[in-house]
This record gives structure tokens, C-alpha cells and sequence, in this order.
């Protein structure tokens, strides 16, 4: 597996995956491309996962339109 940070597989799968101005989507949705593309350690959670949307919702790459818990609808 390649060390290539979280932020940019994240963004790396919204480009490929979710590139749509009008598509909404998750972080459980991306969390699962991460995981079955071996892009993130297996023992990683999605509670672990936060901070990295919370980052890019902070520069303004995301935006966070909703939450429920864990999940965020971005």
C-alpha cells in the first residue's frame, strides 16, 4: 500500500466517483470506496475518519450540509 495521505484518496475518490455539483453523497459512501480499494489501513474506522472530512470541509473543499452522528452528508 502506498503512503499517500487520507485527504488526497478522499479527494481522489469524490473526483472519480462523485463529480457532480448537484450529486449528494456521504462519508460512509467514500469510507467504503476507501476500504475496497485498499486505500486506508483495514483497522481504520470511520469514527478515525473524521477529522479528515472536518479538514477538508474546514478549507472549504467540502461542504457539510448535514450530520447524523458519524455520518456526514456533504
Amino acid at each position: 500500500m502506498v503512503n499517500i495521505p487520507i485527504t488526497i484518496s478522499i479527494r481522489k475518490v469524490i473526483f472519480e466517483n462523485f463529480n457532480d455539483a448537484d450529486l449528494r453523497f456521504n462519508n460512509d459512501q467514500i469510507f467504503e470506496i476507501l476500504k475496497q480499494n485498499e486505500m486506508v489501513d483495514p483497522s481504520v474506522t470511520i469514527d478515525s475518519m473524521e477529522v479528515y472530512f472536518k479538514e477538508l470541509c474546514d478549507t472549504e473543499i467540502l461542504r457539510n450540509i448535514a450530520q447524523n452522528f458519524t455520518t456526514i452528508f456533504l
